[in-house]
């Protein structure tokens, strides 16, 4: 018996970890689907700079080079973006360099008033032993609106099947997004200050017939020099006692150079169900070449 009562509790306590990892794992999976699904998407996201700070200090390149570690010497992830004179982008390359490398070429032609993007995706292969150049696994054109920078020849997919609906308030800012996603649809809520400041983002996910659930929720802050210092992404949300909790917590730090562009960006992940767990932290650095 007494076998038996130390046997139970440890049998418990594995059975609980082993649901609680599963737990995890589905809800990453989840996570990485939609954020996958968002990235394919908005091919025209914001650049790695301002487009104005671009401009203004007439950079050529920025390089973000990406590292699990604050540690670590050699970058996991890389990112470059190239634009040109007029402060367009031209280029953005993605490179994993265990696995993958996403290409993007801009073309602009004003006179139809859109902008096409040509993806090229690339299998790195460095752990084959054949093939283990860049191999092409797809190659897509899109083209979008150059003053909207939404969908001009919008084809559905598996993942989306219409186009982003964007509300934008008297001021032109964007306050309301609903888009479709794998299991559903998104709808994303926009505030800002009285500077103009973005200072929230909040995303509702509704899968199937489902009411919508709190899927993540940003908050965002500022120097006086507008400069965005830090931001805190919740996740994992659940109701107890009728209030609603958030389990994971992304907090990124911004440092920049003098001249005002990005030096920096200190990501630290934890979750407050592990208590005893160390956060994860990863930092990218950055990069330029100016004209």
């Amino acid at each position: 018996m007494d076998i038996l009562n130390s046997v139970i509790p440890a049998l418990r306590l594995a059975f609980t970890l082993q649901a609680m990892l599963k737990r995890y794992f589905l809800l990453m999976i989840f996570s990485l689907t939609v954020f996958s699904d968002l990235f394919g998407q908005t091919k025209l996201k914001d650049n790695l700079v301002a487009d104005s700070v671009i401009l203004k200090l007439k950079v050529k390149q920025i390089t973000e080079n990406g590292f699990g570690n604050i540690n670590d010497q050699n970058p996991y992830w890389a990112t470059f973006e190239a634009f040109d004179t007029t402060g367009r982008i031209i280029k953005r390359t993605f490179i994993n360099y265990g696995y993958h490398k996403f290409v993007y070429d801009f073309k602009y032609n004003t006179r139809k008033n859109e902008i096409i993007v040509t993806e090229k995706y690339f299998d790195w292969g460095s752990h084959r032993e054949k093939n283990k150049n860049d191999t092409t696994v797809k190659t897509s054109t899109e083209k979008y609106n150059l003053r909207t920078k939404g969908y001009k020849d919008f084809k559905s997919s598996g993942f989306k099947e219409f186009q982003a609906i964007l509300t934008k308030d008297i001021s032109g800012r964007l306050i309301q997004s609903k888009d479709t996603i794998k299991f559903g649809y998104q709808i994303t809520y926009y505030q800002y200050d009285d500077k103009n400041h973005l200072v929230e983002r909040k995303r509702l996910i509704t899968r199937q017939s489902g009411n919508p659930e709190l899927f993540s929720l940003d908050s965002l802050t500022y120097n006086s020099k507008g400069q965005r210092t830090k931001e805190v992404n919740y996740f994992d949300f659940k109701i107890e006692n009728g209030i609603t909790k958030h389990d994971r917590e992304v907090e990124t730090i911004f440092n920049y150079e003098n001249n005002g562009l990005l030096k920096e960006r200190l990501i630290t992940t934890k979750y407050l169900s592990f208590k005893k767990s160390k956060p994860g932290t990863t930092i990218f650095r950055y990069e330029y070449l100016f004209y």
